[in-house]
Parts: structure tokens; C-alpha cells; sequence
């Protein structure tokens, strides 16, 4: 065959091929893990790499979260997070400030947390303003999961069956620099069992996978199926190398862990690295990045037949 014969047939099938290439279809991609802020640019992104639904997690005004939602098309699910962010006395920044009780870090006499009273919080749950609980950040201020201060939200998570997200393991390098109550134990999974054992119907996922507590995350989820994990942050490398993130996921798929696993950006506007992550793996076959982008997430959030078909539909 002549060179020029060969360019036109390539010349015709190349859409046929293209069209069959994963890495060129507009598949659907649930991120179980995005922070509201002030600007749109975020978001812009997120409708581009055709997220279709996300876990808005907000610890900031409501106008902010709530622009958000009426700004797009992706069906997004508030979430609080708490206790609130860094603050500092005299500060009323956050969206629980009249809701909430504060706490004072035992470390930094001046620092403040807040967690949202939970009358309030049912009265979310009830309107439907709030689907979700989390992010829990509890590790920063140097709080366990087990402290009895949480046990009203697993309690109300349970009773009103929506998931909770706790993070768990991860923070930036020397933060205890600028929080010094962060505590990188705290971080380990396993701290969660006994909340499991007392909250059986507990939907709980842990936030960026529990790194590095690889062993304890997967004894945890091994025992504990209604336990799933998201991948965000430790899927951008800036965060954790690519070699050493796939190390850690190919860990909770050899241990059959791959129907739990569920994608999350955290870090958005490194929204694209973040998906290649898990499209450059080589040791996943197609069905399970489709598991992780997609499907888990759906299964794990209970999304309805018909959402899903709406999601999956032709581009």
C-alpha cells in the first residue's frame, strides 16, 4: 500500500479510532472533594473536565458556596466544614459564627475553632441545605475522632443516613509551624473503628485515602465495607510524587479494595493533573479508573438510575 493510500485511510478512521480512545471521550467524573471560594475560576475548570457532581465543601460565607450553585449545571452537594478554619479572636469570617460553640487551642492561646451547633446543623439537614457533613478537620486542632465532641455529627449523619467525610493523615509540610496543634497519629484510620462498631450504618469516607497509613487503611475497609476513601491531595505532586501516589493506590487495589476508591480533587485548580493521575496508571484496566471517576462515587452517594443515565448520556 502507497504511502498516500495509507495517509487517506488513516485520514478516515481516525475518528473511528479517536472516538474509541478512553483519553478523548467526555466521560462523566464525580469529585468527592472541592472547596467553595470567592472566585469562578475554579469552577470554570470543573465544568470544562465535565464534572457533573461534587462534594462542595464550605467553611466560608454562605454567599460564597451559594454563588457556586446557582452559578453552574454541575449538581453539587454542600458540606460543611468544621471545626472552622484558622481564626483568630474578634474574627467572624465563618459561616457558623453564630452557630457554634468556640474552643480555644490549648497551644496558641489566641487561636479559635468552632463547632456547629448541632440543632443547627439538624435544621440543615432537614431543609436539605446540607447533604453531607465534612470536611472534618479535628487532626489540624489536634481533636480524635474519638473526642465526644463528634459524636453528635456521626450520631446525626447516621440518623439522617448522608455521608460524612473526616480527613485523615495529610497536611502540608511543617504545619505545626503555623498550627501546632496538628498531630500526624491522629491521622490513623484505625482511630475510627470504634465509631464504626457504635454507628453500624454509618456512611463514612476518609479524605485523601488516610496516606501514609496504608496497612491501617486497608485493615480498616477490609473489615468495615461500608468504609470508602477519596484520593485528593495526594493525587497532585506537589502534594505526594506520582510514583509514590501510585504506589499507595496500587496497594488498596491489590488488596481488593477498588470499588471504594473515589476521586477527589481538593487542590482544584490542579483539577487535569489530578484526573491524569489516574488515567496514567498503568496497572488500571479501564473499568476501574471508570470505578474511580465515576462509578464509586455513584454507588456510594446512592445516586438514583436515572442521574446516572442523565451523567452517562452522549456528549
Amino acid at each position: 500500500m502507497s504511502i498516500l493510500r495509507s495517509c487517506a485511510l488513516l485520514f478516515f478512521l481516525s475518528p473511528i479510532l479517536f472516538a474509541q480512545s478512553p483519553s478523548t471521550t467526555r466521560l462523566p467524573i464525580i469529585d468527592m472533594h472541592v472547596h467553595a471560594a470567592a472566585s469562578l475560576g475554579n469552577l470554570r475548570l470543573l465544568e470544562r473536565n465535565n464534572i457533573v457532581k461534587a462534594i462542595l465543601i464550605t467553611g466560608s460565607r454562605e454567599e460564597i458556596w451559594r454563588k457556586w450553585v446557582d452559578s453552574s449545571q454541575i449538581s453539587f452537594i454542600p458540606s460543611p466544614l468544621f471545626p472552622n478554619r484558622y481564626r483568630t479572636a474578634g474574627q467572624a469570617d465563618s459561616a457558623f459564627a453564630d452557630q457554634g460553640s468556640f474552643w480555644r487551642d490549648s497551644l496558641n492561646p489566641v487561636a479559635m475553632f468552632v463547632f456547629p451547633d448541632t440543632a443547627w446543623i439538624r435544621k440543615q439537614l432537614e431543609s436539605k441545605t446540607f447533604l453531607s457533613l465534612g470536611e472534618i478537620t479535628t487532626q489540624y486542632w489536634g481533636v480524635s475522632p474519638t473526642d465526644q465532641r463528634l459524636e453528635p455529627y456521626f450520631s446525626l449523619a447516621e440518623q439522617y443516613d448522608i455521608p460524612i467525610g473526616i480527613h485523615m493523615a495529610l497536611a502540608p509540610p511543617n504545619e505545626t509551624l503555623t498550627r501546632p496543634t496538628f498531630r500526624a497519629r491522629l491521622g490513623n484510620p484505625l482511630l475510627l473503628e470504634d465509631i464504626l462498631v457504635k454507628h453500624p450504618k454509618l456512611r463514612i469516607w476518609v479524605m485523601h485515602a488516610g496516606h501514609p497509613y496504608l496497612e491501617e487503611m486497608t485493615a480498616l475497609m477490609l473489615v468495615y465495607t461500608q468504609v470508602y476513601v477519596d484520593i485528593s491531595a495526594i493525587n497532585y505532586s506537589r502534594i505526594l510524587p506520582r510514583q509514590a501516589f501510585h504506589q499507595y493506590l496500587k496497594g488498596l487495589i491489590d488488596a481488593g479494595l477498588g470499588k471504594r476508591i473515589m476521586f477527589g480533587s481538593d487542590f482544584t485548580q490542579a483539577l487535569e493533573e489530578t484526573i491524569e493521575a489516574i488515567n496514567s496508571a498503568l496497572f488500571l484496566s479501564e473499568e476501574q479508573k471508570r470505578d474511580i471517576l465515576y462509578n464509586n462515587a455513584a454507588r456510594f452517594l446512592r445516586l438514583p438510575s436515572e442521574e446516572i443515565a442523565r451523567h452517562n448520556k452522549s456528549k
